[in-house]
């Protein structure tokens, strides 16, 4: 996301990345072990080349245990044969399917996105 961000016009590019140390965000780097996990969604064609960074960004969240990815990205994220695709992809590799979808809908229904975790809404964490 940050080299992405940084590729934006002004004052978009530093308005968005000043809100990474306002709101203390975890940047989790890429690395070449993403980066092939990335090639292969690419290569199993989930995600079109031209759109690498879509690709690493799910590449990431798997390599790195997240348990979801918040996209409004229709295009090559948040769709049926990403979320389908890549977690065929991740659990072949060893890595979990990652839980792909809109914040709203987090929102909406967070006790079900958790399934079962204890979340903010029950007193925890």
């Amino acid at each position: 996301v940050t080299d992405e961000l940084r590729r934006a016009p002004e004052p978009k590019r530093t308005n968005m990345l000043n809100l990474i140390d306002e709101y203390g965000i975890i940047v989790l780097e890429s690395n070449p072990q993403a980066e092939e996990l990335a090639r292969k969604y690419i290569n199993s064609g989930i995600i079109p080349a031209s759109h690498f960074y879509d690709s690493v960004h799910i590449a990431i969240s798997a390599i790195n245990g997240l348990y979801a990815i918040l996209s409004y990205n229709f295009h090559h994220i948040n769709r049926d044969k990403t979320r389908t695709l890549t977690a065929g992809i991740n659990e072949a590799e060893g890595y979990e399917a990652i839980k792909i979808s809109t914040a709203k809908e987090v929102m909406d229904d967070a006790r079900l996105f958790f399934r079962g975790r204890r979340t903010p809404a029950d007193g925890s964490r």
